[in-house]
């Protein structure tokens, strides 16, 4: 997936999907992780930040 997010958008993954009963499907586990490229306005790759699904952050400029 290709997806742009200017800064102060948001955004939430999706609902999981997984049946405890059949073991099957796929949830959300503490060790995946989210990353992103943050672009400049020449179009440069400034910085790939790396988080946890779980955790949460607050970016200031």
């Amino acid at each position: 997936m290709n997806q742009t997010i200017k800064i102060g958008d948001s955004f939430a993954l999706p609902i999981q999907f997984y049946d405890t009963d059949t073991k099957l499907g796929m949830a959300i586990t503490n060790d995946m992780l989210i990353s992103a490229q943050i672009i400049n306005s020449q179009n440069q790759v400034i910085a790939t930040p790396v988080i946890p699904a779980f955790q949460q952050i607050l970016v200031f400029f």
